[in-house]
């Protein structure tokens, strides 16, 4: 049965972010967890930019996003504005909320 999801549902989804490392791509993989906004919105968001999307949907993580020391980072509003600050991080982890919730990015 389907049951519509609530405003404040969050939704765990698995991340694969590319981080340039000289001439080769590394992957290291993490669990985002993102609200899912009606479509509209979620559009509207994403024309003014990654940034703008990831502040209202990046809602936590688990395991996976370290800092610099290889700590484990406590999401925090600070620490999700730091990540979503990266521009490769703010890319994948668009793409990972595009491709969870089947949005189109041709609008």
């Amino acid at each position: 049965m389907f049951r519509l999801a609530r405003p404040d549902d969050v939704f765990p989804t698995a991340c694969a972010i590319r981080r340039p490392d000289g001439r080769e791509t590394l992957e290291a993989k993490c669990t985002l967890h993102f609200l899912c906004l009606e479509t509209a919105e979620a559009r509207k968001l994403a024309l003014r930019g990654n940034a703008e999307l990831l502040r209202k949907v990046l809602v936590g993580w688990d395991e996976g996003i370290e800092d610099e020391h290889g700590e484990p980072l406590a999401f925090t509003e600070a620490n999700r504005d730091r990540l979503i600050g990266v521009p490769y991080v703010a890319a994948c982890a668009v793409d990972a909320y595009f491709e969870r919730f089947h949005l189109t990015k041709n609008f």
